[in-house]
């Protein structure tokens, strides 16, 4: 009687560790049982009960999911929806996707919906040197044109001795060449100028050191005559 009896004790039949009255078996098996695999409503793969939820949320390719790429400037994510197993071809093309600047020397790193606004102002666009046309980075031309631009002119390296000839930077040291007879004579004259502000303020030292000399002996005299007064 006890083997017939409808509440009697059993075993589930797929080993999830339950025990249920034996005429609750068929619902627990159709409704409960963790271990009993079902059809994803979606994907129709088989999956155990107790692992529906995870397939859905994070493995079944046809869930709906969003895509939620961050833009980090704004702090705003794309909304796009679409099925799982569609999110890679989406991110390919998608405007939040992250993007390295393309520019040598840049190491931005953006969306590529803010790409086009980057690349206008960034630092490294290359623009043409307004000398050689060579393309240069932005934040080094004034560099360029100062210590590299072969067309930038220059002064010539004696302009502070009186040469005030300009060349282009790489005709500069043709220029060396071809006027070392004029830059010695500059030199030559510069030497003379400074050797003669020398003199002329060897002069005017040697002429205060006697006005002062003289001052002091015209103090000391009037220092005695006030002394005789008082004796």
């Amino acid at each position: 009687e006890a083997e017939e009896c409808p509440f009697r004790p059993v075993i589930c039949p797929v080993s999830c560790g339950t025990t249920v009255p034996f005429n609750y078996l068929s619902k627990h098996l159709d409704v409960d049982c963790p271990r009993v695999l079902v059809k994803c409503e979606l994907c129709e793969a088989p999956v155990c009960r107790a692992d529906i939820n995870m397939h859905t949320r994070g493995v079944c390719p046809l869930a709906i999911v969003q895509c939620e790429l961050l833009e980090e400037e704004t702090e705003t994510q794309c909304k796009h929806s679409c099925e799982r197993q569609m999110l890679p071809e989406h991110q390919r093309i998608c405007p939040f996707r992250p993007v390295h600047c393309e520019f040598d020397g840049c190491a931005v790193v953006t969306t590529a919906r803010l790409l086009p606004m980057h690349l206008e102002e960034c630092d490294w666009k290359p623009v043409p040197c307004p000398d050689c046309c060579q393309p240069v980075a932005s934040r080094v031309l004034a560099n360029h044109l100062e210590q590299v631009c072969p067309d930038h002119v220059v002064c010539c390296p004696f302009a502070v001795h009186g040469c005030h000839q300009l060349h282009p930077r790489r005709l500069i040291e043709q220029h060396l060449a071809e006027a070392c007879g004029a830059h010695l004579a500059q030199l030559c004259g510069a030497v003379a100028r400074r050797d003669a502000e020398i003199e002329r303020l060897r002069a005017e030292a040697d002429q205060t050191r006697s006005s002062f000399e003289r001052r002091i002996c015209h103090l000391e005299e009037v220092a005695r005559l006030f002394g005789d007064i008082d004796g």
